[in-house]
């Protein structure tokens, strides 16, 4: 046992370590620094991102206040409170109230995190497509996105609710859906929006934003573990139930203040070098460019 658990550890271990040194070889703060850019993508960035000699001045206060990036996280705590207790909560339900062996419970439960897998990248290569078939704009697309998403996650959560007697196949397939369908709520929906709303800040946003939600979404485990004292299913109903309410709110949160528009506090003036001279350039247009070209861009 010990055994498996080192491997574990030592196979995340050397995958971060490889992440590190691709992104120390491959990560230039310009294009100028980059050894290996082509005309053609220097070009791109040039006429698409732009280059600023000035540090930006982040609107700290125009984010915080932001209607859409409090949606968006909102969401992603949702999201993550539901991932964290799939994964953290769940195999012990199967063991408790199913009867089911720690090995044989751990190969079941990789079905609904490969299912995830395969959703997420069907989305990523999907959503342009239904997008641009759709002839719908990017903000009523991720809204669509978004609430069949939560509605799948919903609809799962309560079939185990109101299921008295539930069997390990219906178990496995209802998380399957949470998992791989609710998916379509984060991989469609809000997480990939906030290149549209604030392209010049998505780094930060995505770093602040993925804080926060996992602030708010680690105590998930230590929250179910006050609740579960007798593991009775009216206990596993409850920790099941708060997912239940938090995705009612989201979907709807999201519903009416998700976006996938420019917000205006991410419009700034740039100065853009061009080949050893400055042209001043407003990166509204720009990042409109962006928007359009790479509607589906994940990061």
């Amino acid at each position: 046992m010990l055994f498996i658990l080192y491997t574990i550890a030592t196979i995340s271990a050397t995958i971060s370590i490889l992440f590190i040194l691709y992104w120390h070889l491959y990560l230039y703060d310009v294009p100028d620094n980059h050894p290996k850019i082509s005309s053609e993508e220097h070009e791109y960035l040039l006429q698409n991102v732009g280059i600023s000699e000035e540090p930006l001045v982040i609107p700290w206060l125009s984010i915080f206040t932001s209607l859409p990036f409090i949606a968006y996280m909102a969401c992603y705590s949702a999201f993550l409170w539901n991932i964290f207790t799939m994964m953290n909560n769940m195999p012990m339900f199967m063991q408790t109230m199913l009867n089911i062996q720690t090995d044989e419970s751990g190969y079941l439960y990789c079905i609904p995190f490969i299912l995830m897998f395969l959703s997420r990248n069907f989305n990523a290569t999907t959503y342009p497509i239904i997008r641009n078939y759709s002839g719908l704009s990017n903000t009523v697309c991720r809204k669509l996105y978004c609430c069949f998403g939560c509605l799948m996650v919903i609809t799962s959560l309560l079939s185990i609710i109101f299921e008295e007697h539930v069997t390990i196949w219906h178990v496995v397939a209802a998380i399957s859906i949470n998992l791989c369908l609710g998916d379509f709520a984060y991989s469609g929906g809000f997480f990939p929006t906030l290149l549209d709303l604030a392209p010049n800040y998505a780094g930060l946003l995505s770093g602040v934003s993925t804080f926060i939600a996992f602030v708010i979404a680690c105590p998930a485990t230590y929250v179910n573990s006050i609740i579960i004292k007798q593991n009775t299913k009216e206990e596993w109903n409850t920790v099941l139930w708060i997912i239940v309410g938090l995705f009612i709110f989201i979907m709807f949160l999201y519903l009416i203040f998700g976006s996938a528009k420019l917000q205006l506090w991410s419009v700034n003036k740039l100065e853009v070098p061009e080949r050893g001279t400055f042209r001043s350039t407003i990166i509204f247009n720009a990042s409109r460019n962006m928007s359009t070209i790479r509607p589906s861009h994940m990061f």
